[in-house]
């Protein structure tokens, strides 16, 4: 695959319950865009006040995480007024289409399914740093036919 590069100092907040994915996922983006300055939070609860304060450029989060799952917190981003441009990402082991179909509608702006390979990892990475974040809905959109949407693939 070729390597893309994101822009200098993309920050990326990443919202994951699970201490192996985080690590995975450190790893993925230290190995494969150490210029992206990413941050890590075990629940909604303790990344929300950062949000607040220092929003990043992209949040990535999962969907199954207990107390304010995934879904709760993408609402909870986008019912708050200085956050609502903010893209969001799911990162989820599901590739249901109803979880997918509705992390979509309430406001994310992709849907990434945890792939089974560290490599394919950084390289989904890779890419997905690489887009566009400046205009997320064009993201959203790409990703949506005849009202259905579907999880991002490396292209």
């Amino acid at each position: 695959m070729n390597q893309l590069q994101p822009k200098e100092g993309l920050t990326v907040m990443y919202i994951d319950d699970d201490p192996d994915d985080q690590q995975a996922f450190r790893d993925a983006v230290n190995d494969s865009c150490p210029q992206v300055k990413l941050s890590t939070f075990y629940n909604a609860e303790g990344a929300f006040p950062v949000l607040l304060k220092n929003p990043p450029d992209i949040v990535f989060v999962d969907l199954d995480m207990p107390g304010k799952d995934g879904l709760k917190c993408i609402l909870e981003i986008r019912q708050h007024k200085g956050l609502q441009k903010i893209p969001i990402i799911v990162y989820s082991s599901t590739s249901r289409h109803s979880n997918i179909q509705a992390a979509y509608e309430i406001g994310a702006n992709l849907f990434v399914t945890k792939p089974h390979t560290f490599g394919r990892l950084k390289d989904i990475l890779c890419q997905v740093f690489s887009l566009d974040w400046s205009q997320p809905e064009d993201i959203t959109q790409a990703h949506q036919s005849n009202f259905y949407y579907r999880a991002f693939n490396l292209e």
